[in-house]
């Protein structure tokens, strides 16, 4: 429920688009993989050059 208000709230105000929903719902799918993953794919070094980026990214550290 919480992930559709991503997608539901652009259709319903009709500016939504099928590419963009389609990539939403493929961002999120590879960040909960990643993030449910035994390794680390991005080192730990990265996060802390550029601590925004633990916002954008979910991972198992």
């Amino acid at each position: 429920m919480l992930f559709s208000i991503a997608t539901l709230t652009p259709i319903f105000m009709g500016c939504g688009s099928v590419l963009g929903v389609v990539l939403y719902i493929a961002y999120i799918d590879f960040m909960n993989n990643m993030g449910h993953c035994n390794f680390e794919l991005v080192p730990k070094w990265i996060f802390q050059v550029f601590p925004p980026l633990k916002y954008l990214m979910y991972t198992p550290s």
